[in-house]
């Protein structure tokens, strides 16, 4: 009799089975995790995270959508994964912390900096470059266009033992050489600053807002008008203190000349000035600004000159408004409010000079209203500790995944008075409308359109001429 072979089913080959997919299982485990010290970094909320590499995480899908192993596992893969790339990371950090242990930190945000290792040293150089180009359409005089590099600064500062400051720039812009600030600073109380030499004078917020950050290629009228010039804002030898909290600032300063053109001796004039600043509402993007300035300008000898000038909102043609008055002394005020919210800003700022004719008092006054707005949602910084307005950061910059940039667009009203009484030095009111791009947080391109609403009395042209002119910028800072 034939023997029938003996049936084979898969019943009989179970155990060998489970045990097959067992050890796929720990294969694929045993793969996963050593893979997995393949691991990238990323950031959420600012916070370096570790993430296992994209193949190990594709490896545990494919298993999973081919039936080798099931969800649960999948997971627990995962989990896994993770845990050893973080592990990874951590142990790749303290490497290198250990490494560079005792080695100078280079910075590059936004500028170059060093710093100690223990940190109680730190150099870093900053500059700025402004090219202007500018065409002008003349009414009844005919005014020029032009060219000019309207700045270009180089300096360095940095920090010894943490509370000593020190800063050297130089201006080179306009064919010219100048020295900007030349000053320490001491930071060993509390909120509290204490800077001598060269340096901006305590007085309006328009014209100690750094240039970099202005919405405008130029400043107001009024800001040259009385605060540059003879007037107390410039840049002058000096000594400050400058107090503040959260959202508020006190300041105070004593000054002679500036450090340019100035041989050491017969200074003809001390300044004293004092500031204050509040601000109710300060957040990040929503934000209220309130704030004062008083000076005094006393002169050692009477019947000094004080000089009131302004041009009409471009800077390559000459001033239109320009008088000199013979005075015993000078008082000056300033009030100045801002408001942010989101991406809209408004600011505005009224200038007084009353000064102590030596045949009659003459006032000088002048004003400015201005509003933004970011069509792609950024805001204007304001930072209460200060009082000023800083630097504005893009949501995406060019030349980062596609980025655009930031759009900013913006609208100004400034108006001039130098007549009063018998002293007749012009009266001027110009209407400016802007346009800015930021490239990224350090570069920019920048468009203004400047109409003469009114003009009298110039030293420069016909009363009532009304030309216009648009001034372009591109500008970098570091």
């Amino acid at each position: 009799m034939e023997r029938n072979p003996k049936k084979v089913n898969s019943t009989n080959y179970q155990p060998q089975e489970r045990s097959m997919n067992y050890k796929k299982t720990a294969l694929t485990v045993a793969v996963a995790l050593a893979t997995s010290t393949l691991s990238v970094n990323v950031y959420a909320d600012d916070k370096e995270v570790a993430v296992p590499d994209a193949a190990v995480l594709k490896l545990i899908r494919v298993l999973e959508q081919n039936g080798t192993i099931d969800k649960k596992t999948a997971v627990q893969l995962n989990d896994a994964a993770s845990v050893q790339a973080t592990s990874s990371a951590k142990n790749t950090q303290a490497a290198i912390d250990k490494a560079t242990t005792g080695a100078v930190k280079i910075g590059t945000k936004g500028k170059l900096s060093f710093t100690s290792p223990d940190g109680n040293f730190k150099f870093k150089l900053n500059g700025r470059i402004m090219t202007d180009v500018t065409f002008v359409d003349s009414d009844e005089q005919n005014l020029g266009s032009g060219s000019e590099l309207r700045r270009a600064r180089l300096g360095f500062g940095g920090t010894i033992n943490k509370v000593l400051d020190y800063q050297l720039t130089t201006h080179n812009g306009q064919g010219n050489a100048s020295v900007g600030d030349a000053y320490i600073r001491y930071r060993g109380f509390k909120n509290n600053k204490i800077t001598v030499g060269q340096h901006h004078a305590p007085f309006a917020m328009e014209l100690a807002d750094s240039s970099k950050y202005m919405t405008f290629i130029e400043r107001s009228i009024g800001s040259e008008l009385i605060q540059g010039s003879s007037g107390p804002g410039n840049r002058r030898m000096g000594v400050s203190s400058f107090h503040n909290g959260k959202n508020w600032t006190v300041q105070a300063g004593l000054f002679g000349k500036s450090l340019n053109g100035n041989n050491g001796t017969g200074d003809d004039r001390i300044t004293y000035t004092a500031r204050g600043t509040y601000a109710p509402i300060a957040e990040k993007t929503h934000a209220l600004h309130f704030g004062a300035g008083y000076a005094i300008q006393d002169f050692d000898n009477d019947d000094q000159s004080v000089r009131f000038r302004a041009r009409n909102g471009s800077h390559t043609n000459g001033r239109w408004i320009d008088s000199t008055v013979t005075a015993d002394g000078a008082q000056f005020l300033t009030l100045d409010t801002a408001y942010v919210r989101g991406p809209f800003s408004a600011q505005a700022e009224y200038d007084l000079a009353m000064v102590d004719g030596a045949t009659e008092n003459v006032d000088v006054d002048s004003y400015f209203v201005q509003a933004d707005y970011f069509l792609t949602g950024e805001s204007r910084k304001y930072k209460g500790k200060s009082g000023h307005f800083s630097a504005v950061q893009p949501f995406s910059e060019v030349g980062k995944n596609g980025g655009i940039g930031a759009f900013q667009i913006g609208a100004r009203y400034a108006s001039a008075d130098m007549n009063d009484g018998a002293h007749v030095g012009g009266e001027l009111d110009v209407g400016t409308l802007g346009v800015n791009w930021y490239l990224t947080k350090n570069m920019r391109v920048m468009a203004n359109y400047n109409k003469v609403l009114h003009v009298k009395d110039s030293s420069l042209v016909a009363d009532d001429d009304k030309p216009s002119s648009v001034v372009l910028r591109a500008q970098v800072y570091w």
